[in-house]
């Protein structure tokens, strides 16, 4: 399945109709520092908005059981890069330079001095935000610096908001500054420690609030990986919370999580499986009014997905041997119970390997 488009962007103008805002980069790998760029973007974003800081605050509840302070962390060469490039007299010609290394002096050539007057100066004025706001301290003798959220004003984060393009400009210049995404402990908790759900949780919520705007499509594939029970229950509410600012949102999500199912409330979404008739696939269109159900009801009856210990099945089961008792010639109602059970890999199953056969044999004497 292909989740990342190649829509290529060759500027730092944030106009853009498609986000991808999964983590594969070049390849199909999955990578925690490409997660926490993400993730702390993403954050930077909202900054200028309570709102929605106070809506990925509700994702940080659930993660961790209560609310935490947050930060960003940046290491000593980021810090170094940042206090280089303020020190240097003739800031567009090494912007300039750094861009012919990087790209090429050909297409170094086709930005416009206009727009390279514009990247140094988005660079400048967010290094010199950052230099003026950061806490420097040792740890094990290595200098590392954070920013602390609860500590900027609030004119600041408005501006490292909206100098997140200067972060991107300097990316373009091969100056990555990007900070990691800290969480309060009993010391700062960066982002590549958490568990593979949590930053899952905390991933999705911080992209979708921040990205989402009135009558956007947002698309998420499978979001139970990695999600105990609790979390899986509680993903939709938090998802419709977070999309509070984007009106005439939808959210296409693909799942086989029969919890997440049964936690839709009434009236907010439709079910659609896929299935396969003869060579044609067929799509089945239910509402979604299964809240509540446990997971059984949900995986049987709306999945579609038997197996052999399920209530639901050992129920249609006597309902279809009740049917050929009384010599019953429904063969759609035989037929779907045929199309369930052929899913399930009953070998081994000796009592219901026989039952099964003595349908077949029913509805071949039918035939």
């Amino acid at each position: 399945m292909i989740d990342k488009f190649p829509y290529r962007q060759d500027s730092i103008d944030e106009d853009q109709f498609y986000y991808y805002l999964g983590v594969r980069q070049a390849t199909n790998l999955t990578t925690t520092g490409s997660t926490d760029r993400a993730v702390a973007e993403s954050v930077i974003r909202m900054l200028a908005d309570s709102t929605r800081l106070e809506a990925f605050g509700s994702w940080i509840d659930m993660v961790f059981g209560n609310g935490r302070e947050i930060a960003f962390g940046f290491n000593r060469r980021k810090l170094q890069e940042i206090r280089k490039f303020l020190k240097i007299a003739n800031k567009f010609e090494y912007i300039q330079e750094r861009l012919e290394r990087r790209m090429g002096s050909r297409r170094a050539d086709m930005i416009s001095g206009e727009e390279l007057l514009a990247m140094t100066g988005h660079i400048e004025e967010l290094f010199t935000l950052l230099e003026n706001n950061l806490q420097t301290q040792l740890y094990s003798k290595v200098e590392r610096a954070t920013l602390r959220l609860a500590t900027l004003q609030e004119q600041d984060k408005s501006n490292l908001s909206r100098l997140v393009i200067g972060f991107l400009a300097a990316s373009r210049a091969g100056i990555s500054v990007w900070p990691s995404l800290l969480f309060e402990g009993r010391s700062w908790l960066g982002f590549e420690e958490l568990s593979s759900g949590q930053q899952n949780l905390l991933s999705v919520g911080a992209k979708v609030i921040a990205y989402a705007t009135p009558g956007c499509l947002v698309v998420i594939d499978e979001p139970e990986v990695s999600l105990n029970v609790i979390w899986q229950q509680r993903y939709v509410e938090l998802l419709q919370k977070s999309l509070a600012g984007a009106t005439g949102s939808h959210v296409i999500i693909a799942t086989h999580s029969p919890h997440m199912l049964s936690s839709v409330a009434h009236g907010l979404a439709s079910i659609v499986t896929l299935g396969r008739k003869s060579d044609q696939i067929v799509a089945e269109v239910q509402d979604g009014v299964f809240e509540g159900w446990g997971s059984e009801s949900v995986l049987y009856n709306v999945l579609q997905i038997p197996s052999a210990s399920n209530y639901h099945l050992t129920r249609e089961l006597s309902a279809v041997l009740k049917h050929i008792q009384d010599g019953g010639k429904d063969r759609d109602f035989l037929n779907g119970f045929m199309t369930k059970i052929s899913r399930i890999n009953y070998k081994g199953i000796e009592p219901l390997a026989l039952v099964v056969k003595e349908v077949q044999t029913y509805m071949e004497r039918l035939n």
